[in-house]
């Protein structure tokens, strides 16, 4: 096989990869567009759905506790620290319950030890 021919084999195949790599990453590029677009739409129905939920139950929509925040910490912003501390500390409580227990405080599924 003269070196001609293989430089135009050659060149070929990498035309034809590099079209190939360019269509696969269009219709990545297109899939991502879509998904980003439905997990968006999504969000904002969740969001709606949320906001609705807080308004049935308290009576106020979000954009009401907002401003109800923040004009509490600029009048009070100690207790604003404070009370944010008691969240953090309860949150991180309570999540230490739920996390898995210890292997040497589980209980053995071997029967009593001797």
């Amino acid at each position: 096989m003269s070196a001609e021919a293989w430089d135009s084999k050659t060149e070929k195949k990498a035309a034809d990869a590099i079209a190939a790599v360019q269509e696969a990453t269009t219709r990545g590029t297109e899939y991502a567009t879509e998904r980003v677009g439905d997990l968006a739409k999504q969000g904002q129905r969740v969001a709606r759905g949320g906001d609705q939920q807080l308004e049935d139950y308290t009576g106020r929509s979000s954009e009401a506790w907002l401003d109800e925040g923040a004009r509490l910490i600029k009048s009070h912003p100690w207790r604003a620290v404070a009370a944010i501390a008691v969240v953090v500390y309860l949150f991180g409580k309570l999540r230490g319950v739920n996390r898995a227990t210890p292997e040497h405080h589980r209980p053995s599924s071997r029967g009593p030890r001797d």
